[in-house]
């Protein structure tokens, strides 16, 4: 919570924790939209594995996570890669866009999703 108040959804709450500390561009625009693109090509990753969780059974899930993995997961992690332009993100500059891709491939190497290499 903030000031007493609860808020919710990750992506705003990491946005205003970016605003607070200084990781998230507040003097320049075109950075803070090349951060905000970054970070919605995560939103393609979840909403891929997300569909898998509507398989009928174990299996099937594992066959849909694996096909994400090989298709989309992959295709959208190249194209994040891509956006890469140093060693941050922004280049010479940490942001949130750095927090995040941290966070998810953690996520991802963690085995937290069965069938996901």
């Amino acid at each position: 919570s903030v000031t007493g108040v609860q808020y919710a959804q990750s992506m705003a709450i990491l946005r205003y924790a970016g605003k607070i500390t200084g990781l998230y561009p507040k003097e320049n625009d075109i950075e803070a939209l090349y951060v905000d693109q970054f970070l919605a090509g995560f939103d393609d990753i979840s909403s891929a594995i997300a569909a898998t969780n509507a398989a009928k059974s174990e299996e099937e899930k594992l066959e849909m996570r694996k096909n994400a993995a090989d298709t989309k997961i992959k295709g959208s992690l190249t194209a994040l890669n891509a956006l890469v332009k140093g060693d941050f993100v922004l280049g010479d500059s940490i942001s949130i866009a750095d927090v995040q891709l941290y966070v998810f491939m953690n996520l991802l190497k963690s085995g937290v999703y069965d069938g996901i290499p």
